[in-house]
């Protein structure tokens, strides 16, 4: 059989990638060839060269996820094989949608969804040939491998303008940047904002799309809380706030502009999560972002310990799979690789220091931002050097003094201890035993 894969969009055509990589495993070049779009050479003339697919196929296979069900390339496909074929094969593979939503006139053909069986019986149903069962169960682990890794939707995916909706003063321009000091405005900025996304809750929730629904009410709860504080602690009679010799605004209060910036700062993260972020690793990784204290935060990253702790001795942690979270863009995946770095010798003192040192760099970059990941990092770096008898050297002297003037850069004693005391370890190091391995904290 001549199968033609018929997609639209990035998930659409990861997910035939994953089926051509299925048959080819089952079949090998015997009884199925498939012909992806995908396959067109560069400098080919693109539509010549898919009608040429299309006419040398006489079965369609059309990878179904919910952006590509608006598409009309995949009914001018499937049409085009129904109209020149004689006995026209349409089949239809169901990815995070329901046969419900198939749209005509492709829903008149049967549907296929992701569960073993029914792939199964699909290849069996376009080739004839029922593969034995240990060839199917290796080719069966393959694809279902591949599929697992097509990303989940995104939240600009549902909702299109909502980075729009954030682009304004009130969630970009830092608080004491505000030199006009237009709370009011600053205010309805944020109300405006959560009427938005109130007025599309439903649409996200009908999309069923899980990692996505989970940032939605995450970026729903933090822009409320925002407004909920910028109307607690700014809509008051008082005098304008009077501007510090770095020419921003001084809130003289303790505590009050980090309150305030850490509110805006958690919707600017949880935005980022939704439209440009790939899925977290950890599953606790989106949690440790909502949630409002150093405390609770402190005791979900002690129980990662002692869970990464029981991996480590069971072998379900390995060295690539750290690498994977230390290049991650959530704080939780990062700080779960510097806590598997200190207990294991995965990480070489050098790679540390160049961790550190950026983590460090976006800290700095973020006003008003978490130091945890830092702390963390700084942490893995004490383990780590000490390990290897490397109490200074030009790289790790760099870290700590940038990390020094940084720190002090805050004026915050209570933001600062926990980083200030590992770099004050590593300094006083040499002078007493190369530390071993500490409880997070």
């Amino acid at each position: 059989m001549e199968l033609f894969l018929s997609w639209s969009g990035d998930r659409s055509r990861k997910l035939a990638e994953a089926v051509r990589g299925l048959l080819v495993s089952l079949y090998g070049g015997r009884k199925i060839r498939t012909h992806l779009s995908a396959d067109i050479a560069k400098g080919e003339p693109w539509s010549d060269a898919l009608v040429n697919h299309l006419r040398a196929s006489e079965a369609v296979l059309i990878c179904l996820t919910p952006e590509a069900l608006a598409s009309t390339w995949i009914t001018y496909e499937a049409g085009y094989i129904v109209g020149r074929t004689e006995s026209p094969r349409v089949f239809t593979l169901l990815y995070e949608v329901t046969s419900n939503d198939i749209p005509d006139p492709l829903r008149s053909y049967q549907s296929t969804t992701l569960e073993p069986s029914d792939i199964r019986r699909l290849a069996h149903d376009m080739t004839g040939m029922n593969p034995d069962d240990a060839r199917w169960a290796a080719a069966w682990r393959e694809f279902d491998s591949e599929v697992g890794g097509i990303p989940p939707r995104q939240l600009h995916q549902i909702v299109p303008a909502i980075e729009e909706w954030f682009r304004r003063k009130t969630f970009d321009e830092p608080l004491h940047h505000c030199m006009d000091q237009s709370w009011i405005e600053r205010y309805a900025g944020a109300v405006e904002t959560r009427q938005r996304l109130r007025s599309v809750a439903e649409r996200v929730e009908a999309a069923g799309a899980g990692f996505a629904a989970e940032v939605f009410h995450g970026l729903l709860g933090a822009v409320d809380s925002y407004a909920t504080a910028i109307r607690g602690l700014l809509l008051l009679e008082r005098p304008p706030f009077p501007t510090a010799p770095d020419g921003t605004l001084d809130f003289q209060t303790p505590g009050l502009l980090e309150a305030l910036e850490g509110r805006r700062i958690r919707v600017k993260t949880l935005l980022n999560a939704g439209v440009v972020l790939a899925p977290f690793a950890q599953p606790e990784a989106f949690l440790f972002e909502r949630l409002e204290t150093f405390a609770e935060k402190k005791d979900l990253i002690h129980r990662k310990r002692a869970e990464l702790e029981r991996d480590l001795a069971t072998g379900l942690i390995n060295e690539a799979m750290v690498s994977t979270w230390r290049g991650s863009e959530w704080d939780f995946d990062r700080i779960s690789a510097y806590l598997v770095d200190a207990m294991t010798s995965f990480e070489s003192h050098h790679d540390a220091v160049a961790a550190a040192e950026v983590e460090l760099e976006k800290a700095q970059a973020t006003e008003g931002g978490t130091l945890i990941p830092v702390h963390y990092a700084l942490k893995a770096v004490e383990v780590i050097t000490g390990r290897a008898g490397a109490n200074d050297g030009p790289a790790l002297n760099a870290l700590l003094a940038n990390a020094s003037r940084f720190l002090e850069s805050l004026d915050n004693h209570e933001r600062t201890r926990g980083p200030a005391g590992v770099i004050a370890r590593i300094r006083g190091r040499e002078a007493s035993p190369a530390p071993q391995a500490q409880e997070a904290g």
